[in-house]
């Protein structure tokens, strides 16, 4: 198939950055549809955010050279080190979750929607410290 993305425009930063990363995905999809055979073709999710988050660098370092004021230069830096931490710590915490599925299922476990979401929540509570009980909905995000 045709690499494409459907997403929201607002015209806003967070909507530029969206843009260029999920532009990634559909570059790294794109290429390798053309130069894999179809048997080569998937790629983990490891792999696939450093596209998207090469494009982001791309841009950020873009738009630090084009910026002259201050203020605006700083926003980009902290939007910047904000999503850095976001995908480390959200990188991390994904294959932490899928490893433990993985093992759930070599040792016979039944992989509920229940177990999913306990597991998703208590991998959540350990990352960013919050308590499925106080925000029930995080637990549904897998």
């Amino acid at each position: 198939t045709n690499a494409f993305m459907l997403l929201n425009w607002q015209e806003t930063l967070d909507d530029l950055f969206t843009l260029v990363h999920e532009m990634g995905h559909s570059m790294h999809s794109a290429f390798t549809r053309e130069s894999q055979p179809y048997v080569y073709g998937n790629y983990s999710i490891f792999l696939a955010e450093i596209a998207s988050t090469t494009n982001e660098n791309i841009l950020t370092e873009t738009l630090l050279m084009e910026s002259k004021d201050d203020k605006e230069r700083f926003a980009l830096l902290n939007h910047w080190l904000d999503s850095f931490r976001g995908t480390v710590f959200r990188q991390s915490q994904f294959a932490e979750f899928e490893q433990k599925i993985h093992e759930a299922d070599a040792a016979g476990e039944v992989l509920t929607s229940e177990y999913l979401n306990s597991l998703y929540g208590e991998i959540n509570e350990k990352y960013y410290n919050l308590a499925v009980k106080e925000n029930p909905e995080i637990q549904y995000e897998w």
